[in-house]
């Protein structure tokens, strides 16, 4: 909960240093948040694709990968070099998430910051994995942290925010 009012304030302050409203609010003044859905699945043939969203919402999708960076499994920590490198690896697509939408993704994305994530429950055998993610700046770090959304497939977990629901939702759209 303190990441997530800590991220809260920070995009209140650049909101209101720059003497904006929120009606006036632009994507283009929040910091950089990154999505994801990922799915990967190794039990008979390897298998990894998905959609990312870029820092201004246009949507990307990508198919085995090769070379695909991934967050720190402890500290869920990844540079924001190696995100662009992700992106660098997938396709752009004719989409793009309108920046009214986009600030609410954002918004949401500060707010799932602070839920808690339910301990993982083995679900299913060789199903693979689908994956929900934001990756915030983390200012401690420099780097960008993983807020898991959602996880289903092998095993299932969520994160308990009405925030992090909205955003699994609204990442599916575009699945």
């Amino acid at each position: 909960m303190k990441y997530a009012t800590s991220i809260l304030m920070a995009l209140a302050t650049l909101w209101l240093g720059n003497g904006c409203t929120s009606e006036q609010i632009h994507p283009d003044t929040l910091p950089p948040i990154v999505f994801s859905l990922e799915y990967r699945n190794a039990a008979w043939v390897h298998q990894h694709n998905g959609v990312l969203f870029d820092e201004s919402g246009r949507v990307y999708t990508f198919d085995l990968p090769v070379g695909w960076h991934m967050p720190d499994p402890q500290t869920g920590l990844i540079a924001g070099e190696l995100l662009a490198e992700n992106r660098s690896k997938a396709v752009s697509t004719i989409q793009q998430v309108s920046s009214t939408d986009w600030l609410r993704w954002q918004t949401d994305a500060a707010k799932a910051a602070g839920g808690m994530v339910t301990t993982p429950v083995n679900s299913a055998n060789d199903m693979g994995s689908w994956v929900w993610s934001a990756y915030i700046p983390d200012t401690a770090t420099g780097l960008f942290r993983q807020i898991l959304l959602e996880e289903a497939g092998d095993f299932s977990r969520e994160n308990t925010s009405a925030a992090a629901r909205r955003l699994v939702q609204r990442i599916n759209h575009y699945r």
